[in-house]
């Protein structure tokens, strides 16, 4: 697993947030586009060889759904990628709205975790 840069973090996210706005909106895919995500979907492999096993520390029920699903979403979409040289767009779009959830649920364990810390300290 690859540690990324607070920046290279911030830009992933800015690009999984453009994805789904992308999305949203209807806007055209171009091949560019299609390209660019490609990228994007294996290096979100290489990052999690597994996203089930994703902060297991954190035992939220709907973040474990979540990471059970986003794997099944990903694997999906890299079998495409190496299969077809294409991917689903409808898939990887739920692949995004995952990982956004899963992030968005990851930072209100990590918000409660550190109010809790912090008033264990009075």
């Amino acid at each position: 697993m690859t540690d990324y840069t607070d920046e290279e973090k911030a830009n992933n996210y800015g690009m999984l947030l453009g994805a789904l706005r992308c999305y949203e909106t209807g806007s055209r895919v171009t091949e560019d586009w299609m390209e660019e995500h490609k990228r994007m979907i294996l290096r979100i492999r290489d990052y999690y060889t597994n996203v089930s096993l994703a902060n297991l520390d954190i035992q939220d029920r709907q973040f474990r759904a979540l990471a059970d699903d986003t794997e099944l979403i990903l694997s999906h979409l890299v079998y495409e990628i190496q299969t077809e040289r294409t991917f689903t767009v409808d898939m990887y779009y739920k692949l995004c709205r995952n990982l956004k959830g899963m992030f968005e649920i990851a930072l209100q364990v990590d918000d409660l975790s550190e109010l809790l810390n912090a008033s264990l300290n009075f």
